[in-house]
């Protein structure tokens, strides 16, 4: 039997895909997707190695994605990560070669894409770069009226109510034996499925480390971000 995952992303993404589902089959479409997400990465990597000089570290650039294993992953089984590393980089590069409003806009359809690039428009936020925090807005509520004209508010709001706070406590049970995040890392370590024996079989020591690897995590990345280089 096929495992069946529920849909957890913002409205957007189905809206987009919902048009072509009685026109072509699931094979045509899960092959434009399989190739959208090639082209992402091909672009990402493009991008990057304009702003490297050296042709050893281009190949290197080439050569990481084919030897990440989340990015076999990814393509495996169709995940948006290479949708989302696409817009993140479009997001760097506008950034990187002085166009704000594109990075803004970029980031506001990151972020209807699947919610957690919102903290990179907070980044901007915090930098006082009103340019792309102003583009991001306006585009981002743009889109939540596009949402909610293709659906309805309720569609929406069911989303913020009930979809992510449920992600938030617990993930995507069911996927989570395969998931590479800090949540899927400790389910891993401390639940007991019959795909991974784990070291211990304690949802509470599972919730804490959860808790204290995200509370290292974001410090840490706070305190990067927050550092001043120093003056030579």
């Amino acid at each position: 039997d096929q495992i069946r995952f529920d849909y957890i992303y913002p409205p957007l993404l189905a809206q987009i895909i919902a048009p072509f589902t009685p026109t072509f089959s699931l094979n045509v479409i899960s092959m434009v997707w399989h190739i959208l997400s090639i082209a992402m990465l091909v672009l990402s990597v493009l991008l990057v190695n304009r702003t490297v000089s050296q042709p050893k570290q281009r190949f290197v650039f080439w050569l990481m994605p084919l030897l990440f294993i989340p990015d076999v992953q990814s393509f495996w089984v169709g995940q948006i990560s290479m949708v989302l590393l696409g817009c993140f980089t479009i997001a760097w590069y506008a950034y990187r070669t002085d166009r704000p409003y594109l990075a803004g806009i970029v980031l506001a359809l990151a972020t209807w894409l699947k919610v957690y690039p919102v903290f990179l428009i907070i980044y901007f936020m915090w930098k006082r770069d009103w340019k792309i925090v102003g583009s991001a807005l306006v585009a981002g509520l743009l889109l939540g009226v596009l949402q909610i004209l293709l659906s309805d508010l309720d569609t929406l709001m069911t989303y913020f109510t009930t979809v992510l706070p449920g992600l938030a406590n617990n993930g995507q049970i069911i996927g989570l034996f395969k998931n590479s995040s800090i949540l899927g890392f400790t389910f891993k370590l401390f639940t007991d499925t019959p795909d991974i024996i784990p070291l211990v079989d304690s949802p509470t020591l599972a919730r804490v480390t959860r808790w204290i690897l995200t509370i290292l995590v974001v410090g840490g990345s706070a305190l990067l971000i927050t550092r001043h280089p120093k003056q030579k």
